[in-house]
């Protein structure tokens, strides 16, 4: 069995060692924040609360390959789940520890011995962008749910996350083009075709709701744990995962972000980003998540445009959301599947 873990902003806990012996002013903490997670050592990120599992080498399994996109360059991986019948079946396990709950989720699934299932006709094509820290496998178990309804998925390792390269995070003002560079490549190989959607997990979620900004292909988006504003969210991460740390260091260290990455405060709110722009999504956020609470979907939800959708679930952590899909599962996919076929007849083929 694979073992998967998700952590967050490990970069903090790094931050926190060096304030202790006196090499952290706000501005190194700064940088450390935007500091490509996939080059942190695993010994320093936090315990992870949520786990994955699944047969080994089922990942692998599936078409992937690696493109040099955006500016400054990188490489970027993907991985290209067609639309079948995996038989996905997810498990959920809740355990206490130390006094917080962990969720296990154990996947299984039936391929045939050699190869995988035959792929169906797909309603198009659903791109899947985890949050920071963990990478494009945090989502898989999204893909093959999505997959089985029938749409086509590409699963996405972001720049300074899993396999893609770069020694740099730009909280969603350069990874949009990645994207859509991405996009825009697998469709001329013929890999992909709309119409298209993005999948997205907090942070991921945010630049999922971006993407539709800067690429008029993405006609929609469901965001789960969307971030709405950048400084409370660090706030909101510095409590739940290094309430050790100074809030008062925390708040310089996110004030010196946009002029490090050169760009305005407001460009790096969600909020701000989708304003006045026409966005439509679909929005799920947990009563209990204490890192993206159901009032950043809510500043969201005001803001994007006809045909979207909000649904708030009950119980369920800022890390497990994704998985919750007894909870948001079937309400996904029939807005998902009404898109598909709102295209379908607004492009006559």
């Amino acid at each position: 069995m694979r073992q998967r873990h998700r952590a967050w902003l490990s970069v903090l806990v790094l931050a926190g060692v060096l304030l202790g012996t006196g090499c952290a002013p706000s501005r190194w903490v700064a940088q450390a924040m935007l500091r490509a997670p996939n080059r942190a050592p695993d010994f320093l990120r936090p315990q992870a609360r949520v786990t994955l599992r699944w047969p080994e080498g089922l990942v692998e399994r599936f078409p992937s390959g690696t493109l040099n996109l955006g500016s400054p360059s990188v490489p970027i991986h993907w991985v290209l789940v067609e639309p079948a019948n995996y038989g996905m079946r997810l498990k959920t396990i809740r355990r206490q520890d130390h006094r917080r709950f962990v969720d296990d989720f154990e996947m299984k699934v039936s391929l045939p011995a050699d190869g995988l299932p035959a792929p169906d006709r797909a309603l198009g094509t659903a791109f899947l962008v985890h949050g920071y820290g963990v990478d494009l496998e945090s989502l898989f178990p999204c893909a093959l749910y999505l997959a089985e309804a029938g749409w086509r998925c590409v699963l996405v390792d972001l720049r300074g996350h899993g396999l893609s390269g770069g020694r740099r995070v730009y909280l969603g003002t350069v990874e949009t083009n990645d994207l859509r560079e991405l996009r825009q490549i697998l469709e001329d190989q013929g890999r992909v075709n709309g119409p298209y959607v993005a999948v997205g997990h907090s942070l991921g979620a945010a630049i999922s709701l971006r993407w539709q900004t800067v690429d008029p292909a993405i006609r929609a988006t469901v965001g789960f744990g969307s971030v709405a504003e950048l400084r409370p969210g660090i706030e909101r991460v510095r409590k739940e995962y290094a309430s050790w740390m100074p809030a008062g260091l925390v708040r310089r260290a996110a004030a010196h972000i946009p002029g490090i990455l050169g760009v305005s405060p407001e460009s790096l709110d969600t909020t701000s980003a989708i304003e006045g722009r026409l966005v439509r999504a679909y929005l799920v956020a947990s009563d209990v998540d204490r890192v993206t609470p159901p009032e950043d979907s809510a500043q969201l939800w005001r803001q994007v445009g006809p045909g979207s959708g909000f649904l708030i679930i009950g119980g369920i952590s800022h890390e497990s959301l994704p998985y919750a899909l007894s909870q948001h599962g079937a309400p996904v996919r029939r807005w998902l599947a009404e898109l598909a076929a709102e295209m379908a007849i607004a492009v006559p083929r």
